[in-house]
């Protein structure tokens, strides 16, 4: 079971581009229901031991499946605290 591949797969097979914006962090931030971001579409690509240095190829590669830049990219501290960065 790869948790990093099979969100991959769902967000490039799945998704169709239907998102705002994604959600990154370690697996305390898989728990955070991405559908309780009011007025935002938010994909949850958060994964287990994911680290801050991963962050950008997960970006890229939502960026590319969106077709364009996303509007939101959320970033969860490791005390669960969330960091909302607007582009």
């Amino acid at each position: 079971f790869d948790e990093r591949q099979q969100r991959t797969n769902y967000i490039y097979f799945k998704s169709k581009g239907n998102f705002d914006g994604i959600l990154l962090g370690s697996s305390r931030a898989t728990f955070v229901n991405q559908n309780d971001f009011e007025n935002m579409n938010i994909f949850n690509y958060s994964s287990s031991s994911m680290q801050p240095f991963e962050y950008k190829g997960y970006i890229d590669f939502a960026k590319k499946v969106k077709g364009k830049d996303l509007k939101y990219i959320i970033i969860s501290k490791i005390n669960f605290d969330l960091w909302i960065l607007y582009w």
